[in-house]
């Protein structure tokens, strides 16, 4: 078990930019979640990308580094950082695979409580963390013919959660950003996810912020008692594989529910035809 200081991490990527930056790569961001723990031995074991080198980008100055393996590497970056540098436009060349796992709830609260400039620090991490970051993917070099990003949603898509304006709206905007950005680009497909129940840190918000949570309070203790993290890891790992797989038109500027979209049934398959089916409308214009 090592922990990877910020310094020592650019310093040993910049011994093998000189001599590989040709490498295909998958990109992790927020890789201190749990999700995104869960699922590096997967990738880094997968036939499909065994020829490819895995890179972890992370939030904190220092992240516990707990496999070691020579095709993982782990970086920091956060909202401040110049991705507008060499470093960084070698790092994200030929890059294969991009996957988000940013996600913080933010101010748990109504809306007229809460000091506005905390509201769009949320809305930052949640929102235009990822889209700086995705159009730098967009403009580097690149030479890999199938390029997949997937992004994670969060709750509030079909109805309402009170209290997580800064964070629902924030992941309900990623949504069409995706399909936007999804039919802009016609090599690259981009999709957000919303996993379900998992438990994690994030959820600890919750629980601390009690009746300011309001009914999602009793509700994430429940689900959290009947989670399965290795369930939900594997589902998401079993749609990444499908969905790198699949045919943009069918996939792309979706936004899929992995609990409640059988992505491998062919009744999803039959659905996947309607252009319409598994994106933002309002029905009936």
């Amino acid at each position: 078990m090592q922990f990877i200081d910020r310094n020592k991490s650019f310093s040993m990527y910049n011994l093998l930019t000189v001599i590989n930056q040709n490498q295909k790569k998958i990109l992790l961001f927020g890789s201190n979640s749990g999700i995104c723990k869960d699922l590096v031995p997967k990738l880094l074991s997968h036939k499909e990308y065994k020829n490819l080198e895995i890179h972890c980008f992370h939030r904190k100055k220092k992240t516990l580094r707990v496999i070691q393996n020579e095709r993982l590497f782990y970086h920091f970056l956060d909202y401040k950082t110049n991705l507008n540098t060499t470093h960084f436009k070698n790092l994200f060349s030929n890059w294969r695979l991009a996957i988000f796992f940013y996600g913080d709830f933010g101010p748990i609260d109504q809306f007229k409580n809460i000091n506005h400039s905390v509201w769009e620090k949320s809305f930052i991490s949640n929102f235009f963390a990822v889209t700086r970051v995705i159009k730098c993917l967009l403009n580097v070099k690149n030479y890999s013919k199938n390029k997949s990003i997937i992004t994670f949603s969060g709750s509030g898509t079909n109805g309402v959660a009170d209290n997580y304006s800064a964070y629902t709206i924030a992941k309900i905007a990623l949504i069409k950003f995706s399909e936007l950005i999804d039919s802009e680009n016609k090599s690259i497909k981009i999709t957000t996810i919303g996993p379900g129940w998992y438990k994690s840190k994030l959820h600890n918000k919750t629980i601390k912020a009690k009746h300011k949570s309001g009914k999602n309070y009793s509700k994430t203790k429940k689900a959290l008692i009947k989670t399965n993290n290795h369930n939900i890891s594997q589902i998401i790992f079993k749609f990444i594989l499908w969905f790198d797989k699949s045919k943009k038109k069918l996939v792309g500027g979706r936004n899929f529910s992995l609990i409640h979209d059988k992505f491998l049934n062919r009744s999803v398959l039959k659905k996947l035809q309607n252009i319409d089916n598994y994106k933002l409308r309002r029905r009936g214009n």
